[in-house]
């Protein structure tokens, strides 16, 4: 009797399959394509990424902070957009809080597209440079009165911090004829 219960059991867990590992499962997509910003290259790879990404701190990781360099953000708006309100007082809490609202202001599902195109750069020293690009930021905002396509030019002043990343100092926004500029869309977007 014991031995048929004993073969029952042996039987019951090798139609089980409870002693076979299961094949391994694919690793899970990474939230993040973020890098040590310890190029400027890096650099803008991350702000390119953090627009794709929607990720807030990715996106202000890419902006000075006194805590790692003697320099504080500034931005700079293009010269249509000065006017706004929202450039008064524009900070680093300004550029968060546009961030926050820039997520909420495309359809569900989509990302933001930033180009950074025909590069010029001037470098100071090993520590800080100044960088040049015509920019297009595209986007599907939820609101019909929102542009989907942002043109310009940005100037960026770039630094490297005490903990060897390098930060954008100064950012301009010029402004391009026929197209609303990224400093439009920030002082819409700021509230």
């Amino acid at each position: 009797m014991k031995k048929r219960i004993i073969i029952a059991l042996v039987l019951l867990l090798a139609g089980c399959d409870l002693v076979t590992t299961r094949p391994p499962e694919p690793p899970g997509k990474s939230s993040s394509n973020n890098i040590t910003a310890t190029s400027e290259s890096a650099l803008f790879d991350n702000l390119i990424a953090s627009f794709k990404e929607g990720i807030v701190e990715n996106y202000i990781a890419c902006f000075a902070d006194t805590t790692f360099t003697n320099n504080e953000f500034v931005f700079i708006p293009s010269s249509d957009a000065k006017s706004l309100p929202a450039f008064d007082s524009w900070d680093i809490e300004s550029e968060r809080l546009f961030f926050r609202n820039l997520k909420t202001a495309v359809k569900p599902e989509t990302s933001i597209t930033l180009e950074l195109l025909n590069e010029n750069v001037n470098h100071f020293g090993g520590d800080s440079s100044l960088y040049q690009y015509d920019y297009s930021l595209r986007l599907s905002p939820n609101d019909p009165s929102l542009s989907s396509e942002y043109k310009g030019s940005a100037q960026f002043k770039t630094y490297k911090g005490w903990n060897q990343q390098f930060v954008i100092g100064e950012w301009r926004d010029i402004k391009v004829e026929g197209y609303p500029s990224l400093s439009e869309l920030k002082g819409r977007l700021s509230n």
